[in-house]
């Protein structure tokens, strides 16, 4: 039954008390009749409820004074955690700040030369891509003058054996 106080705060725990102050009693009274009757010897009533008593205030008194340590403690504890997470998250916080700045400021500084690369690159792209097209319409223009000249040949072959018949049909008719 004394564990009933351990966790309990407020009206609650002065109801518990009482409860166990009634079933003390009641104990006391059992043991009394208990014992007064298989002894002979009468009891001092008031000095056995003086020594229960005095046993139970004194392992409620034990139990409390423990309950008010481990409350101390534990307040303590979280007075203590709470108070360094404040202080970590704030030199956190301030020791951050500059690091964003550097890191922004690095992320700007490369940032502004890749644009200033992509610039450069860019302007050297035009004349490139138009010296690069110029010359493919060189070698084009030389593939197409170099297949004319060999199929102007064998055309003019062609033309040469297609005219050579028509002659030799033409002789022969006229003959």
């Amino acid at each position: 039954n004394m564990d009933k106080i351990s966790g309990l705060v407020g009206q609650k725990g002065l109801d518990a008390v009482e409860d166990l102050y009634a079933a003390a009693g009641e104990r006391v009274g059992d043991t009394l009749a208990s014992s007064s009757s298989s002894h002979s010897q009468p009891h001092d009533l008031a000095d056995a409820v003086g020594r229960r008593s005095k046993s139970f205030a004194a392992q409620v008194g034990r139990r409390v004074t423990r309950g008010e340590s481990s409350v101390a403690l534990a307040s303590d504890t979280l007075r203590d955690e709470v108070l360094n997470s404040v202080i970590m998250a704030e030199a956190s916080a301030r020791d951050g700040i500059p690091g964003l700045g550097r890191a922004l400021a690095s992320a700007r500084a490369g940032a502004e030369g890749r644009l200033g690369e992509l610039d450069k690159a860019t302007a050297t792209y035009v004349p490139l891509r138009r010296e690069a097209l110029e010359r493919v319409h060189d070698w084009k223009v030389r593939m197409e003058r170099k297949y004319l000249r060999e199929a102007a040949a064998g055309e003019d072959r062609h033309a040469a054996e297609v005219r050579a018949i028509m002659n030799r049909d033409k002789q022969s008719k006229n003959s």
